[in-house]
């Protein structure tokens, strides 16, 4: 058995000390804390590339192409919502969507951009809402957007939106012409149906 003393630094504590200290055992100890280290380090970078790897995935499943079809229907949306914090004020706790009757290949783009609109302002989306199964009873709290595309092209979207309004007890039909100019979709042109 040996014993040995040596200074050493520490970088936690910023200052040298001075240890004694068995040989044999030193050795024993520190192929413990080495592979203590190993370990620790192999699951801090285990820990980093998980987060590396979601965090890159989310971003491509989120991602919506600034000139996506799907921001024709925000477009409308937006209009037919209008004030949110109005609407707020007025009783609405969600806004159902049935949008079984749309043209775009990508409902999950249109989904996303609608939660994201009203998320901020507390209120929530439903998508289980269908046209033929609401009665004004059962969605005391909510609103009702119904949309019915005409047509989707490339650069042009023609929907018919119909509105129902619980709180409101009223309901609207209009026809939306929505065109990109320049990447940006834009409301060009629109039709009141009927109101009730």
């Amino acid at each position: 058995m040996f014993i040995t003393s040596r200074w050493f630094f520490s970088a936690g504590r910023s200052r040298w000390f001075f240890v004694s200290y068995n040989t044999s055992c030193y050795t024993s100890c520190m192929e413990i804390i080495f592979s203590h280290k190993f370990c620790l380090v192999s699951a801090a970078m285990a820990a980093l590339l998980l987060m590396l790897c979601c965090s890159c995935s989310s971003a491509d499943d989120n991602d919506i192409e600034p000139d996506s079809q799907a921001y024709a229907y925000l477009e409308v949306f937006i209009s037919i919502v209008g004030d949110i914090e109005e609407a707020k004020e007025d009783g609405i706790k969600y806004i159902g969507i049935d949008a079984t009757k749309i043209m775009h290949e990508s409902p999950g783009e249109i989904k996303k951009l609608f939660e994201d609109y009203v998320k901020k302002h507390g209120i929530s989306i439903r998508w289980d809402m269908k046209k033929d199964k609401c009665d004004y009873k059962f969605f005391k709290k909510g609103e009702l957007i119904i949309f019915e595309d005409i047509d989707l092209a490339e650069t042009k979207l023609e929907t018919e939106a119909t509105w129902m309004g619980a709180v409101a007890l009223a309901s609207a039909n209009v026809t939306y012409i929505v065109e990109k100019e320049d990447g940006v979709w834009t409301i060009t042109d629109y039709s009141l149906n009927w109101i009730s």
